[in-house]
């Protein structure tokens, strides 16, 4: 499942990556405001070999491209379009509207992934579905939740929850986060990179640790005997702290329609009790290139502006078609839900001008 990525390879900011391609789906938009679809055809346990992945894309202009994603599940290996690799990759399968894609395949428990880009490139949503080659099959997911914390004095904490399935719970895996240095637990001390540790229990789980006054998060999850992934469940807590649970907004001033050369990309953030950080993401729709702060790059990138609650960032930019995204924290590290406008640069003035006829009235044949 995709959030096997999470204990395979780490991949936690790949998954923040997709989330926010979901959140921004629907301003990744020029002219063009409809997203493309994609569809995964039925896979029906087939027998261990040649197995053939199809589907369709639709878009109201044009599809550009696809992408697949295939992982099996027991390895935990990604296929690379040549052979199974223990790093997540994609490949392209045959095709545009109607595509396919054939893999020998053993027997085991499979994840495909699919997406796809119309010509105005608007990414369409994921679409995903689990298939077993020549095994019986278990697709319900286990279940986990996380039982409240509150807000305990500094020292020893317990943290325990409940994970649930129809037919057993294999392994557990939690996260916790101090909010406010941004480090992880792995199991022994805290560090700097995203980290998570097993607890003890695994139907009734718990772990025990020491933490000083702060803001904390945890997120679990689960597998159960079948290799299913649940969903994560996260909550936050303090230690010693009034708990602070309203989430900041940014805004993004209006971009008016500009020459190319130098644009001032500006907004404000706001918080109850006050704002720590902002970043900012600027993509060149023309391009499909993001700014990482120092130059133009394919690869997703954000960067930050100057300032806190009034924020700036001066940027050049050629003609065409930008969006931009704003999302900011608070000193709690509450996250604010994103803030997207498009804007364009050199494009031409496409309002019409106004004609009128003054009144004339009855005057006598000849020349007016």
């Amino acid at each position: 499942m995709l959030l096997a990525w999470f204990s395979r390879v780490g991949l936690y900011p790949l998954v923040l990556m997709f989330s926010l391609f979901g959140i921004m789906g629907s301003g990744l938009r020029a002219a063009d405001d409809v997203l493309p679809t994609v569809t995964i055809s039925p896979i029906n346990a087939p027998a261990a070999g040649g197995v053939e992945i199809s589907g369709t894309s639709f878009d109201d202009m044009a599809i550009d491209r696809n992408r697949l994603l295939v992982q099996n599940l027991i390895t935990g290996q990604y296929w690379s379009g040549s052979e199974w690799i223990s790093s997540w990759s994609w490949f392209a399968p045959d095709g545009i509207n109607e595509w396919s894609y054939s893999l020998n395949l053993p027997a085991g428990q499979f994840e495909t992934i699919a997406w796809t880009w119309d010509s105005s490139n608007n990414i369409g949503n994921l679409s995903r579905q689990l298939f077993s080659v020549a095994i019986t099959t278990d697709t319900t997911d286990p279940s986990v939740t996380i039982d409240s914390i509150g807000s305990p004095a500094p020292g020893p904490i317990l943290i325990s929850g409940v994970s649930s399935d129809d037919v057993g719970i294999d392994r557990n895996r939690l996260l916790v986060r101090n909010q406010g240095t941004g480090e992880y637990w792995n199991g022994t001390e805290w560090i700097d990179s995203w980290s998570w540790f097993e607890p003890n229990g695994t139907g009734l789980w718990d772990y025990e640790l020491t933490l000083t006054g702060g803001s904390f998060s945890t997120t679990a999850w689960t597998w159960d005997t079948s290799n299913n992934l649940s969903a994560v469940f996260t909550t936050n807590f303090f230690v010693g702290l009034g708990a602070d649970t309203t989430a900041p907004v940014v805004s993004i001033d209006p971009v008016e329609v500009l020459e190319a050369g130098a644009i001032l990309i500006s907004g404000t953030s706001i918080d109850d009790s006050g704002i720590d950080r902002n970043r900012l993401l600027v993509q060149n729709l023309v391009t499909g290139q993001y700014w990482n702060g120092v130059d133009w790059t394919d690869g997703w990138s954000w960067f930050e502006p100057s300032g806190t609650s009034v924020w700036d960032y001066e940027l050049l930019v050629p003609s065409g078609n930008f969006i931009t995204t704003a999302w900011t924290w608070d000193t709690s590290n509450n996250i604010s839900s994103v803030n997207t406008q498009n804007f364009f640069v050199g494009v031409a003035d496409t309002i019409p001008p106004v004609v009128s006829i003054d009144p004339v009235g009855l005057v006598e044949p000849g020349l007016l």
